[in-house]
């Protein structure tokens, strides 16, 4: 296997761990609140609404999967 090759079998690794500990996290929140509909919306999450967002870190993410897969693809065989 190559450096790229590597670099993005790590890269996703990575994304998969965040991903299982935030699902973990947000399970816990979800468990804690037991079923509170109208909680309050901490100050953290008020500041910065779009970043907390697991959609759209989600999309982020994997946005970052794709342009490394399409520059491989890209060095690899041309």
């Amino acid at each position: 296997m190559d450096a790229v090759t590597v670099g993005l079998i790590i890269l996703i690794t990575v994304i998969l761990a965040g991903s299982l500990i935030m699902t973990l996290r947000t399970a816990y929140w979800v468990k804690k609140r037991e079923a509170v509909q109208d909680a309050e919306i901490s100050t953290k999450v008020r500041e910065h609404n779009l970043f907390l967002n697991p959609v759209f870190l989600t999309y982020v993410f994997a946005g970052i999967v794709w342009a490394g897969t399409v520059i491989y693809m890209v060095l690899a065989y041309s």
